[in-house]
């Protein structure tokens, strides 16, 4: 009994420590002993004043792979949590961490998932579109920049080859107001050139011109 006690305690502590990171004023996120325990607890994130990204794992007995990963998000209402999103991981990922995407014009949360040796690992990203969240980016391994600094980040795509080596190309998706899609495809060593720059600020501008028309 005692050891369950401890446990209880041990969490709502670990959450706390979590939310000193939350963007709204201290204690916007009211009680967070209320959020559900759908499993262990891995990962925490606020990414808005009003909402909080979970991630849950359980442990699968005689299934490969033998844990299940699950992303909940939830809204902050009335001081308690309202769960307003969830996903759970493909048999393919091995989730590593949460990245808030608190310093981009996005609200949104990316899941970082182990698929390669680098330390830019396969992105998962889910962002509030017109009012819902949904995933609006699925790669493979993916460096997150802002190459134009506007408060966007683009998502360079690059297979990376098995053993030495670098990857041969990269894949520049930009956003388009509603998910991420493919700009332009260089070079791996370009990737950050002037070409790139100017596609990603054209594709910027056609975007600010389709929301005033």
């Amino acid at each position: 009994m005692a050891i369950r006690i401890f446990g209880i305690i041990l969490w709502i502590v670990v959450l706390f420590s979590h939310a000193g990171s939350a963007h709204g004023q201290p204690g916007s996120f009211g009680d967070l002993s209320k959020i559900p325990r759908f499993g262990e607890i891995r990962g925490l994130t606020s990414f808005s004043e009003s909402h909080l990204a979970v991630w849950y794992s359980n442990s699968k007995r005689g299934q490969t792979p033998t844990y299940e990963a699950l992303l909940v998000i939830y809204e902050m209402r009335n001081q308690s949590p309202v769960e307003v999103f969830r996903i759970t991981s493909s048999v393919e990922d091995i989730w590593q961490k949460l990245i808030p995407l608190s310093e981009s014009k996005l609200t949104g949360v990316i899941i970082q998932a182990s698929q390669s040796i680098t330390e830019y690992d396969s992105a998962l990203l889910i962002a509030l579109v017109d009012g819902k969240f949904q995933v609006v980016f699925r790669g493979s391994t993916t460096e997150i920049v802002d190459l134009n600094a506007d408060g966007i980040p683009e998502l360079l795509e690059s297979m990376w080859p098995d053993g030495d080596g670098f990857p041969k190309s990269t894949t520049v998706h930009a956003w388009n107001g509603q998910v991420y899609t493919a700009l332009t495809k260089v070079a791996w060593s370009e990737r950050f050139g002037p070409k790139v720059r100017l596609s990603v600020a054209a594709a910027a501008r056609r975007l600010r011109n389709a929301k005033r028309a």
